[in-house]
């Protein structure tokens, strides 16, 4: 039996090896971080009140896979919010590739309080390092409840968070690795809508039609088929903007009926 287990540690160890080699040798791709801060206006004249995201997380929303700055996450955010809020939209961003849910509350959250405009809405986009890690879930949930607190505390803003992404398309993983990271990031989503409720959160779950596009559609991904291309990015948009124009429209409402 002690023979049988340490053939299978041995063989374990020698294919986590081996993946850690081949995702090594995938193309690094650029993150557009600097240029991501943004105004978008409406298509036609503004008929509401101009509002201010702020965005946190990783590198969803610091452009990685991406090919220019208006292709990435928050312009394409504020393009859709709006669109539908008919309404001047800035976007500030302090997001960094690579971040987990414990970067987030401890290093993008703070430096909320350093944003030049009134927050209207807060969105956090972080879990897919924390799931490719095989972050704890004690530790994911308690950092994520962390960052959600403390962005309203920072800003009195409504706060969104974003579902894990759905993993079957990440092709960059094996097989294997894949199905592993696909089942844990599927935890973590649950995790994250918890949390989203008992905080009070909006929260954007993943949508099943943009999952089974993910898996099949090839173009969705980047060259390192780890990321978001610009179009993938753009129907992750698709998803998320009806949920942050709706919790602005909201914040704003509970906001006039308090004062």
């Amino acid at each position: 039996m002690r023979t049988s287990w340490l053939l299978l540690g041995m063989a374990v160890s020698s294919w986590a090896a081996t993946e850690t080699v081949r995702l090594r040798r995938l193309p690094r791709l650029a993150e557009v971080a600097a240029d991501l801060d943004t105004t978008v206006d409406p298509p036609g004249e503004a008929t509401s009140p101009p509002c201010t995201l702020a965005l946190l997380g990783d590198s969803l929303v610091s452009g990685v896979g991406v090919e220019s700055a208006r292709h990435a996450l928050p312009s394409q955010l504020g393009l859709r919010v709006a669109s539908l809020l008919d309404a001047r939209v800035r976007v500030w961003v302090n997001a960094r590739t690579g971040a987990r849910a414990a970067d987030v509350a401890r290093t993008q959250v703070p430096a909320l309080r350093d944003a030049d405009a009134p927050v209207d809405a807060v969105i956090v986009s972080v879990g897919a390092n924390d799931a490719t890690h095989l972050t704890r879930p004690t530790t994911y949930t308690s950092a994520l409840r962390e960052a959600v607190v403390g962005a309203r505390e920072a800003t009195g803003a409504a706060v969104v968070l974003c579902g894990v992404p759905d993993f079957r398309g990440f092709r960059a993983l094996s097989p294997p690795l894949r199905r592993t990271v696909h089942g844990y990031g599927t935890l973590l989503h649950h995790l994250q809508a918890g949390v989203a409720a008992q905080a009070d959160a909006w929260f954007v779950p993943r949508d099943p039609a943009v999952c089974r596009e993910f898996a099949l559609d090839r173009d969705l991904m980047a060259l390192d088929r780890f990321h978001a291309s610009s179009t993938g990015v753009a129907r992750l948009a698709d998803v998320a903007a009806p949920v942050i124009a709706e919790a602005v429209t909201e914040h704003r409402d509970s906001t006039a009926a308090a004062s």
